[in-house]
């Protein structure tokens, strides 16, 4: 990834964040030894990568940023380049989707839905205090 280049890269982890905090709740299930941990911080990271492929498109259409033929002028190439960004960044979306069913249904499986249910609501409880950094904790155990 490069460097924020203007004030909307600045944003460039934001989706990553998101998922992970969206998955904490796992960590909060009865017996959970951080197995899931560095899938869930490699499907945040896939996600946010269709992100950021998405954006490097619309900067290439844009003229913002430099094509193959480095310059900003907006050529055919740069549409192509785009339409293959675009798809890179569909296929790693549906891919986190397909991992995130997946999961789901590892868990469900080895837990109850009460126990999920549970595990939620603490999650819903105090998702201002849970910093992300916990699930890269349990992933490095």
């Amino acid at each position: 990834m490069t460097e924020p280049q203007n004030q909307n890269d600045d944003y460039r982890n934001s989706q990553e964040t998101e998922i992970l905090k969206e998955w904490q709740w796992v960590k909060n299930l009865p017996g959970y030894d951080g197995a899931y941990s560095s899938k869930i911080i490699e499907m945040a990271r896939e996600y946010q990568q269709a992100v950021d492929l998405e954006v490097q498109a619309r900067r290439l259409l844009s003229g913002v940023e430099e094509g193959r033929d480095k310059t900003l002028e907006v050529t055919p190439e740069d549409h192509k380049q785009a339409n293959e960004l675009r798809h890179q960044a569909l296929e790693l979306r549906h891919e986190t989707v397909e991992d995130s069913k997946t999961l789901l249904t590892k868990i469900m499986d080895r837990w109850t839905p009460q126990q999920i249910a549970m595990a939620r609501q603490v999650r819903e409880q105090s998702i201002d205090r849970m910093p992300v950094q916990a699930l890269h904790r349990d992933r490095d155990r």
